[in-house]
């Protein structure tokens, strides 16, 4: 049996691709030219994935400090897997 406490965190969720939300995710790749492109072009009302590591980065290393003497996991499917031991 686990006392585990749950945290949740808004700031680590995926990326918000604007326009193209719940729209097929190839309408959201065929917008770049290219896989980098995605860290620097925005499309309407999104955010890049420069802008999607800046947001998690922050969150990640809030929850950190915020519980630096406590052992934990940190999940986000498909998104980040941080674990501390």
């Amino acid at each position: 049996h686990l006392n585990a406490k749950i945290i949740f965190n808004d700031r680590l969720v995926d990326i918000n691709c604007g326009i193209f939300n719940n729209r097929p995710i190839i309408e959201h790749q065929n917008y770049f030219k290219d896989r980098l492109e995605m860290f620097t072009k925005k499309p309407e009302g999104a955010e890049t994935l420069t802008d999607v590591r800046r947001r998690m980065m922050a969150a990640v290393l809030e929850i950190n400090r915020q519980h630096r003497d406590e052992n934990g996991a940190m999940h986000a499917p498909g998104l980040v897997k941080i674990s501390r031991t």
